[in-house]
């Protein structure tokens, strides 16, 4: 919980007992996953455009009755809600179902500028906002 965002007065622990326990036994865990998960290594564009073209593939369906309107090859823009607004994507919708939303761009092979030919690459995104 952000701090402020609730009266300490209202939001407490002799109120609400159970939910700040679950909160502190929450904190805990994602503390100890941090401890143990993987390491991220980075890596540069151009390995990253080999590494999307050599993953599985997959067939893609927009759902016909989706309540958004959208309809394949609409030009649209995705931001994750969690992290801002400031890194959309922009592509067209190639898949979108209830699960996933999934545009196509392109992009130059090896990115940061680096000379080479435009490539398909399509993102699927799980939670955010179109």
């Amino acid at each position: 919980m952000l701090p402020g965002s609730f009266p300490e007065d209202y939001f407490n622990e002799k109120r609400f007992p159970n939910v700040l326990a679950w909160r502190e036994r929450y904190k805990a865990a994602i503390e100890k996953a941090k401890e143990t998960a993987p390491k991220p290594t980075e890596i540069e564009g151009k390995e990253c455009v080999q590494k999307t073209f050599a993953s599985v593939f997959h067939d893609l369906k927009v759902e016909s009755d989706d309540p958004s309107g959208l309809k394949e090859g609409h030009q649209i823009a995705m931001a994750p809600i969690d992290t801002g607004y400031n890194s959309a994507d922009s592509g067209k919708v190639v898949g979108l179902t209830n699960m996933e939303a999934v545009i196509s761009t392109t992009s130059k092979e090896g990115g940061k500028g680096d000379e080479g030919a435009l490539s398909e690459m399509q993102f699927h995104v799980q939670g955010g906002v179109m």
